[in-house]
C-alpha cells in the first residue's frame, strides 16, 4: 500500500511564492514499483519551481518513481504563487505496481564436528583424538573433507595438515574418523579440525592439549589507542607453566620508532643502540608468575606493534605483542576580519578569513560557505579555492587537506551599497574535525556622507 499527503511548509499569500509538499510512502510490506505521482491545482495558481522536477508538466505534474521499498518515503516540494484569495484546492493521485512472491521449501544440509580424546600428555608420548563428523541438516551433504592442523608440540606421520576425504554425507549420517598424533615437545597446543563441504558448508572445531614439560608464556598488555605526545604503560607477565624451574629467565621488550623511553620498573634497562627494554628475572618456578612494566611516551602518528620476549636456560622462548594506534586531532580555529571598519558607502574594501589548524593531525574536506550582507556587492575573491554563488550564498570549492599546524586564507573583495552595520557570516565544515560548524560572525559598519 502506498499512501499519498500534502504538507505546507510557508504561509501562504496571494501574489507570493509559497512552499509546499507531497509525501508518498510505502505503508506496505512488500517492495512498490513504478509510482506515479500526479499532482493538479487550479488555474490561478503559477507553478514556479518542483524539486524533484516532474517528468511531465503539460497540464498537471507527474513524478515518477521506480520503487519504494517498505517503510521508504519520497517527498516532493513544490513553490508555486496563488493569485486570488479564498481557499485553494489542490488534488493529488498515486499509482503503483506491487510485487508477489512465492515459496519454495529449500533442503538444507549441515555439518556437525565434534573432538574427543585426552587433554593432557607427556613428551614422547601418543594419543589418538576421534574426530565425529554429522549432517543434521536434511538434504545430502557432498564432497565432504575434514582438515587437521596439527599445533606444535605435536607431530602426524602425515605433517602439519592432514586431510581425509569422506565423500557424501546423508542427513541425520555419522562418521568416526581417528587421528593418532605424538607428543614431541613441552607445552600447550590447540587443534584445529575443519569440516568442508560442497554449497559452502564449514564447521570448526578446536581442543587444547597439554603436553607436560618446562614452559615460557608471555603476555603482553598494552593500549590499543594514545594521541601524539601522551604516555603509556606496557606490562609483560611471564608464567613458568610447565612441571620444573627454570634459571637465567630475561624479558626483553623492543619498542617501536612511534614511541621512545620513559622509565621500567624492577631494574629494566634501556639500551638505545637495539631500541629495547630488559630485564633479568632468574629463576622461576613451575606455576610462578612474574610482572614487569614500562612507560613510554607517543611521539609519531602511525600503527606500532610491540614485541616482548621471554627465555629460559632450558632453551625455551614465548613471545607476544600488541599494537598501538598513535593518532592525532585536528583542531580548526577561524577569524574573520573586516579589512576597513567604518567604510564609507560606495567604497571598495575586503573581509579577510584566516583558517588554521592547531591541532597534530591534518584536516579533510574543508567546505567554507559565506553569507554577504544584502547591502554589499562582491567584486572577486582570492584563497586557496575558487569561490562560485549558490542559492545566494557564496560557496568556495573544498579545500582537500589542511596539514597540522598549516593555515588558509581567503579574502573576499565587495563594494558596499548602502549604509548600516552589515553582518558577514562564514560558516566552515570538515569531515574528520568538529560535528558542529565552525561558525563566525563579522559586522561592519558603512555610512554615507
Amino acid at each position: 500500500m502506498v499512501s499519498l499527503r500534502w504538507t505546507k511548509t510557508d504561509e501562504v499569500n496571494v501574489n507570493q511564492e509559497c512552499k509546499c509538499g507531497l509525501v508518498v510512502k510505502n505503508t506496505g510490506k512488500m517492495v512498490a514499483r513504478d509510482i506515479v505521482v500526479e499532482a493538479f491545482f487550479p488555474r490561478s495558481v503559477k507553478l514556479v519551481d518542483a524539486e524533484p522536477f516532474p517528468n511531465d508538466s503539460k497540464d498537471h505534474l507527474v513524478w515518477i518513481f521506480e520503487h519504494l521499498d517498505p517503510g521508504q518515503e519520497k517527498s516532493i516540494d513544490i513553490t508555486m504563487i496563488p493569485g486570488r484569495r479564498g481557499e485553494l484546492s489542490t488534488n493529488a493521485t498515486v499509482r503503483f505496481t506491487g510485487v508477489a512472491t512465492s515459496v519454495v521449501h529449500v533442503e538444507e544440509p549441515q555439518l556437525g564436528l565434534s573432538i574427543s580424546g585426552p587433554h593432557d600428555t607427556m613428551v614422547g608420548e601418543t594419543l589418538t583424538q576421534i574426530i565425529t563428523v554429522s549432517n543434521p541438516g536434511t538434504g545430502v551433504a557432498h564432497d565432504v573433507v575434514v582438515s587437521a592442523k596439527v599445533p606444535e608440540g605435536l607431530e602426524h606421520p602425515r605433517g602439519k595438515v592432514v586431510e581425509m576425504g569422506i565423500g557424501s554425507l546423508g542427513a541425520g549420517e555419522t562418521r568416526e574418523l581417528r587421528l593418532p598424533l605424538a607428543a614431541i615437545a613441552g607445552g600447550e597446543g590447540v587443534l584445529v579440525v575443519e569440516a568442508r563441504g560442497g554449497t559452502n558448508l564449514s564447521q570448526n572445531v578446536q581442543t587444547s592439549i597439554k603436553i607436560a614439560a618446562p614452559k615460557l608464556s608471555i603476555d603482553l598488555a598494552g593500549p590499543g589507542l594514545r594521541y601524539v605526545g601522551r604516555q603509556a604503560q606496557y606490562v609483560s607477565t611471564v608464567t613458568n607453566e610447565g612441571v620444573a624451574a627454570t634459571d637465567n629467565v630475561r624479558i626483553v621488550h623492543l619498542v617501536p620508532e612511534g614511541f621512545e623511553f620513559i622509565k621500567a620498573d624492577k631494574g629494566g634497562k634501556f639500551d638505545g643502540t637495539t631500541g629495547s627494554v630488559s630485564w633479568f628475572i632468574g629463576r622461576l618456578e613451575a606455576g610462578e608468575s612474574v610482572q614487569v612494566a614500562c612507560d613510554l611516551q607517543s611521539k609519531q602518528i602511525g600503527d606500532y606493534m610491540h614485541h616482548v620476549q621471554a627465555s629460559g636456560e632450558s632453551g625455551t622462548t614465548a613471545t607476544s605483542k600488541v599494537t598501538t594506534r598513535v593518532d592525532g586531532s585536528s583542531k580548526i580555529t577561524m577569524e574573520v576580519s573586516d579589512l576597513d571598519d567604518p567604510v564609507e558607502v560606495g567604497t571598495q574594501t575586503a573581509y579577510e578569513i584566516r583558517i588554521r589548524n592547531d591541532g597534530t593531525k591534518a584536516a579533510q574536506t574543508l567546505k567554507l560557505i559565506c553569507e554577504l550582507p544584502a547591502g554589499v556587492e562582491l567584486i572577486d575573491t582570492t584563497g586557496p579555492t575558487s569561490h562560485f554563488i549558490e542559492k545566494g550564498e557564496l560557496h568556495f570549492k573544498s579545500l582537500p587537506e589542511l596539514g597540522a599546524g598549516a593555515k588558509a586564507i581567503y579574502i573576499i573583495r565587495v563594494n558596499g551599497k548602502q549604509a548600516g552595520n552589515l553582518r558577514m557570516r562564514a560558516k566552515l565544515t570538515t569531515s574528520n574535525t568538529q560535528s558542529e560548524p565552525v561558525v563566525v560572525e563579522e559586522v561592519t559598519k558603512f555610512y554615507a556622507d
